[in-house]
């Protein structure tokens, strides 16, 4: 998944990802805990969201790929699909989340949430 902004690019295995550069021939990888099944880069580019199958969220820094925050959602359903909202004019960033049970959660990046959960009713994509 390419950031919106630098041309920089995240590359996503069953359990690490990898951050890559054009003009750096090394990978810094870096191992989760599980099995990773989506992501998505803030609207600016310095983070990354982490959909993991536990269910949980890792919230990432461009610069080095450190955590910055970990969601851990009740349930521990799989995450099918996260997105930033990309809209420029909005001062917070926030990611929507839909996970294997049919349920769409919004977070700030600071990992609160906001709302409730909400059930679809479908298989989100």
């Amino acid at each position: 998944c390419f950031t919106p902004i630098v041309d920089k690019h995240l590359s996503c295995t069953s359990f690490d990802f990898g951050l890559r550069a054009p003009d750096v021939k090394s990978v810094s990888k870096h191992k989760t805990s599980c099995k990773i099944t989506t992501c998505s880069w803030t609207k600016d580019g310095q983070y990354v969201a982490i959909g993991l199958y536990t269910g949980c969220i890792s919230i990432r820094t461009m610069k080095g790929g450190e955590e910055r925050v970990k969601i851990e959602r009740p349930g521990n359903n799989p995450i099918w699909c996260l997105a930033w909202n990309p809209s420029k004019l909005e001062a917070v960033d926030v990611v929507a989340v839909a996970d294997w049970n049919q349920k769409l959660s919004f977070y700030q990046l600071n990992g609160r949430q906001i709302g409730k959960d909400r059930h679809l009713g479908y298989d989100p994509g």
